[in-house]
C-alpha cells in the first residue's frame, strides 16, 4: 500500500478507502483473488509442484496458500491439479 501511495502521491488510507468504495472490496482482497486465479492457471497448465506454484504467486507459506486458495476457489490446490489431469 505504501508503494501505491508513493506512485500516485496519495495518502495510503485515501487509496484504500477509494478502492473499497469503487470496487466493494479491499485492495488486499483483490490481490489475493488475482494470485489465486494465477495459481489456478498454473496448476491446470503446468507441471509445477504446489509448493512452486505457491511461491510463484507470492505466498511464503504453502499451508496459508492452500487455505486461502480453498476459501477463494472452493477446492484445494491438490484437487484443482488432480481434476485438471483427468480432462
Amino acid at each position: 500500500m505504501t508503494k501505491l501511495s508513493e506512485i500516485f502521491y496519495l495518502n495510503k488510507y485515501y487509496i484504500s478507502h477509494a478502492f473499497k468504495a469503487k470496487y466493494g472490496k479491499s485492495i488486499i482482497s483483490e490481490l489475493i483473488e488475482i494470485r489465486c486465479n494465477e495459481a489456478e492457471h498454473l496448476l491446470k497448465s503446468t507441471n509445477l509442484s504446489i509448493v512452486d506454484v505457491a511461491v510463484a504467486v507470492g505466498f511464503n507459506s504453502v499451508a496459508h496458500f492452500s487455505n486461502t486458495y480453498k476459501k477463494i476457489k472452493g477446492e484445494t490446490p491438490e484437487q484443482t491439479k488432480k481434476f485438471s489431469r483427468k480432462i
